[in-house]
């Protein structure tokens, strides 16, 4: 397959992708613990992961980014794992089979959210993971470790059902349950979501905020992202099942490419479609870039001078942080993060639970001269973010010492 240049060159750079965008998913999940309290955030961390070792596998297994003349076959039981589960490709499509059924999952976990318990997210997803590792094993069995004549080892195919028939009622089974059930599924699923949150009198904005409404928009895209890229490949499979399509051929080429593609464009589909991992994104960069103090709440005064900025008859109190619903301005956004208006390195941390519209905090190291310092936490039921955003009204003056 990769004794194109141009292909190995496209798997490369999906490969490069996939590995560098889903580790700073991860990363960004583990910067922030309170993210992986949640199920969704825990599949997702699972899904990143899952991503990140398709890119891997790319670069040792023959025929994508290496062609297979360039891989030398060791001798023994390790051989023979690598012809099996390496050269065969077995681990690379498991890693897909994977993905599909995290989504699955997702779907159904969005749907049925009272039904999963938070202290049983790993359980689940390791069940993802053996229950898509088994459904996959018999595809190790197609291929073998063979010397002839003292040769030097090669992998070979062989024919495990040597009947037709049951050939192609077992390709139909595994078309079915790797790829067209399981995508049937999530899609149906998050459409008939999608379709249920905008009917009138429907709780589900209420209990889970904006927030809420993004992530299941953000979880939608990604569901039908995998399954266009997928897709093709899947139906070309079983058209060569039945003998009505060649592998090996450009036409099949564009397939693995696809499929493969997916590895690499779920971080961005977050940053695109989600402004709480947008910003988490942004800080992450931001870090990297620009080491330095970081704020971590965004407050705004009226009328008031703070710390940081000069003016008399400063209070030395902590201010009470009160909600509203008014999007930061992005002055003050400018302002907050270049630290010229206000310092608060380590806000009192606290979860708005599930439902609550408002939440009072108190914050050590914010002054006024008398008004009240007003910012506002939007509640995300699923604990991905407590936004801060601008009281009404304010008057903000940049005024440095």
């Amino acid at each position: 397959m990769a004794d194109n240049v141009y292909l190995e060159v496209s798997f490369a750079i999906i490969a490069v992708l996939a590995i560098c965008s889903n580790a700073t998913f991860c990363i960004v999940l583990l910067r922030d613990k309170r993210l992986l309290n949640t199920a969704c955030n825990v599949l997702l961390f699972s899904l990143a992961l899952t991503d990140m070792c398709t890119g891997l596998s790319l670069f040792f297994t023959p025929a994508y980014v290496v062609a297979p003349q360039h891989f030398t076959v060791p001798l023994g039981v390790i051989g023979d794992f690598f012809c099996r589960i390496i050269f065969s490709q077995c681990l690379v499509f498991t890693l897909g089979i994977i993905s599909v059924y995290t989504l699955t999952f997702m779907a159904v976990e969005r749907w049925y959210k009272a039904m999963f318990a938070k202290n049983r997210k790993y359980l689940y997803v390791a069940m993802v993971w053996l229950w898509s590792c088994l459904l996959n094993a018999p595809h190790a069995l197609e291929m073998e470790l063979t010397t002839h004549n003292a040769s030097e080892p090669t992998c070979e195919w062989v024919t495990a059902i040597t009947n037709k028939n049951t050939r192609l009622v077992v390709a139909v089974g595994e078309f079915l349950l790797k790829f067209l059930l399981p995508v049937l599924v999530t899609c149906a699923t998050f459409i008939s979501l999608q379709m249920t949150v905008h009917k009138p009198g429907c709780q589900f904005l209420r209990r889970n905020g904006k927030a809420g409404m993004r992530l299941l928009r953000m979880c939608t895209f990604t569901a039908f992202a995998l399954a266009a890229c997928w897709a093709p490949n899947q139906l070309y499979y079983i058209l060569f099942k039945f003998g009505h399509s060649q592998l090996n051929v450009p036409a099949h080429h564009v397939t693995v490419i696809l499929c493969m593609f997916n590895s690499c464009i779920n971080p961005w589909i977050y940053c695109a479609t989600n402004r709480t991992y947008r910003k988490k994104f942004t800080a992450l960069a931001r870090a990297i870039c620009f080491r330095g103090p970081q704020v971590n709440c965004d407050v705004t005064t009226s009328g008031s001078p703070m710390e940081g900025s000069t003016g008399t008859g400063v209070q030395n109190k902590p201010e009470t942080i009160s909600t509203t619903d008014r999007p930061l301005s992005s002055k003050m956004q400018q302002n907050i993060q270049y630290g010229s208006v206000i310092t608060v390195l380590e806000p009192e941390k606290r979860h708005v639970p599930a439902g609550a519209e408002s939440l009072e905090l108190e914050i050590p190291g914010v002054t006024s001269a008398g008004n009240n310092t007003t910012a506002s936490f939007v509640n995300d039921a699923d604990g991905t973010e407590l936004q801060s955003i601008e009281s009404p009204s304010p008057t903000i003056e940049e005024t440095r010492t």
